[in-house]
């Protein structure tokens, strides 16, 4: 008769030891791929975020008679104040002369407000998490840049330059306002 052979102690722990770092090695797998998911949706949010924001600057410079920056509320950077001309809306206080300020928030997030003559607002989110929104605008006249637009001024500047940065990503759209055409515009990676 045959005895039973057991497994010893040392046999355990190697087996052990064995199923750990297959485990450890699949879990590191799953752990990056899972990772690089979220940060391709995070991407894909962001870039879908900054589209909906060129659309929207687009149709808003269309019909924009004035454009400047200002402070707004408590926001930590400079507003852009956009005034337009009236326009087709489903809210009939809307399809008259509105006023929209593009403003970042102290949560990071980039907002949108429009106020029509009765003083009523319509409020939009844009994007979250934005470092910055920076403006700047040509001067035809000067030929040159400007960090600034005074609502002094009755004329458009010739383009708009707005930089959003949101973490390590900076996006650049250039809008170029003459009141003859459509606005052309230029998106930098």
């Amino acid at each position: 008769m045959q005895k039973k052979r057991n497994l010893t102690l040392l046999e355990l722990m190697i087996a052990v030891a064995l199923a750990a770092i297959l485990l450890s090695t699949l879990f590191g797998f799953f752990y990056r791929t899972l990772k690089k998911q979220i940060e391709g949706r995070h991407l894909k949010q962001i870039v879908l975020q900054t589209t909906l924001l060129e659309h929207n600057m687009k149709h808003l410079l269309r019909k924009a008679k004035q454009v400047f920056a200002s402070s707004y509320l408590t926001s930590p950077q400079q507003a852009l104040f956009i005034r337009t001309n009236a326009s087709v809306d489903p809210e009939a206080e809307f399809s008259e002369e509105l006023e929209h300020i593009l403003y970042l928030n102290e949560k990071k997030e980039l907002w949108m407000t429009s106020i029509c003559p009765s003083k009523k607002e319509r409020t939009t989110l844009f994007c979250e998490h934005v470092d910055r929104l920076a403006c700047r605008y040509f001067d035809l006249d000067g030929k040159q840049w400007m960090e600034s637009w005074q609502p002094t001024k009755q004329e458009l500047p010739s383009m708009l330059e707005m930089t959003l940065v949101q973490g390590r990503k900076s996006t650049m759209f250039t809008f170029f306002l003459n009141p003859s055409t459509e606005p052309i515009t230029y998106s930098a990676p």
